[in-house]
């Protein structure tokens, strides 16, 4: 900016003082840059007495004497008011820098945290995410447990039943146990006597049966001594049924099975058409019989059972 005094007078020169808007401010303790400019002119009169021609008269020489000092006074004052309208600008304009240097280091503290707070939120974002996963997991998990828990029960429940089914049936076996006992023990002395199956001294039996007929007329009681009385076991006579013990059914015994007659056969068939160079001689097993009553080998008529 350039502004002149607009009181022009002969053989006056007017110097002008401008601030350029390229210069910068820099603070001593900050060392920030000021990014708002402001520019002020003064304006210094500066009078020069030109010496006037030889030629000039004393009078005209007065009147410019006078005229420029009633000049220098006018322009002493404006002077001193701009500089001290400067004077107050400058004071502003420092202000005003000043405060504009602590808003800009506020600005930049508030953008640091700015981006420190969307760090930790982004990081939240994460965790929230991963503890979202997590739920996800547990109630999956808490959903398959309460559904194992349920088909736990059911199968508890099931066992119980089982176990009461078999206590019960157990209950009764120990009673038809009991109910055999008597009986029991007389075999097993009957056993360790090593007596035959109708040797039955010793264990209070009086009548004496001749026949197997009379014998299986009558029922078969048993009373042993220091015992008032027992339960009667009546025990009707059944047809025998031989057994086969090669192939379980009944009705054809051992020799007389189908099956082993068909091995046979096929073995003979065999040895027939192909002749080993050391025949082995193959021996029949020796035929034991076995009771179809109590299911031990070595005899047939039971001795727990006469007729």
């Amino acid at each position: 900016m350039d502004c002149t005094n607009k009181k022009k007078t002969k053989g006056n020169k007017i110097l002008t003082v401008t601030w350029s808007d390229s210069e910068k401010e820099e603070e001593s303790d900050s060392g920030d840059e000021i990014e708002n400019y402001m520019a002020f002119m003064t304006s210094a009169v500066e009078t020069t007495k030109t010496s006037s021609k030889a030629s000039d008269t004393e009078k005209s020489d007065e009147s410019d004497s006078v005229v420029g000092s009633i000049e220098e006074e006018s322009d002493d004052e404006d002077i001193s008011e701009l500089q001290q309208a400067y004077n107050q600008l400058y004071k502003e304009s420092y202000k005003l820098a000043n405060s504009n240097v602590k808003l800009n280091k506020r600005l930049k503290e508030a953008l640091e945290e700015v981006d420190s707070l969307k760090k930790v939120n982004d990081d939240t974002q994460v965790e929230i995410s991963q503890l979202k996963n997590h739920r996800t997991t547990l109630t999956d998990k808490v959903r398959f447990l309460e559904k194992d828990a349920f088909d736990r029960e059911g199968f508890k429940k099931a066992l119980e039943d089982k176990v009461q089914k078999l206590e019960t049936e157990l209950a009764n076996v120990h009673l038809s146990f009991k109910k055999f006992d008597a009986g029991s023990q007389k075999i097993d002395e009957i056993w360790n006597a090593q007596r035959t199956s109708f040797d039955m001294t010793g264990i209070g039996y009086k009548e004496k049966a001749t026949t197997s007929s009379q014998l299986a007329s009558k029922p078969y009681s048993t009373k042993t001594q220091g015992m008032s009385s027992m339960p009667n076991i009546e025990i009707m006579p059944t047809k025998f049924v031989p057994k086969c013990h090669q192939c379980g059914v009944k009705g054809h015994i051992r020799p007389h099975c189908p099956k082993l007659e068909t091995k046979h056969v096929h073995a003979q068939f065999i040895t027939s058409q192909v002749k080993p160079k050391h025949p082995k001689v193959i021996q029949s097993p020796k035929f034991n019989p076995i009771c179809h009553h109590c299911g031990v080998f070595g005899h047939t008529l039971c001795h727990i059972v006469i007729n």
